[in-house]
């Protein structure tokens, strides 16, 4: 079964697509999403939390995974922008 996986380039290193996805360590916290088979990871912005997948069919998705979306919370609030962090975290459903 297709899957997107967000890994840190840490813990890439480990990593083998050879190995089944149960053998893998994948990030804590963080599950792998199913995606169509044949789908294309298109753009990660590194302004917003957000990854665009093509579709086999053609069409566009936008997602926004949990492993963008902390990080980027984190780095707002780090720099004082309370208000973007918490606009966010309401959206997204992050536990406050």
């Amino acid at each position: 079964r297709p899957q997107l996986r967000f890994l840190s380039l840490a813990s890439l290193r480990d990593f083998d697509p050879l190995m089944g996805s149960d053998e893998n360590m994948a990030l804590d916290g963080y599950e792998p999403r199913s995606v169509e088979r044949g789908a294309r990871l298109v753009a990660i912005f590194p302004t917003k939390p957000m990854a665009i997948i093509q579709m086999p069919r053609g069409n566009l998705e936008s997602i926004s995974p949990r492993a963008l979306v902390l990080p980027f919370v984190m780095m707002k609030i780090q720099a004082g922008d309370f208000l973007t962090a918490l606009d966010i975290m309401r959206r997204q459903r992050v536990d406050m």
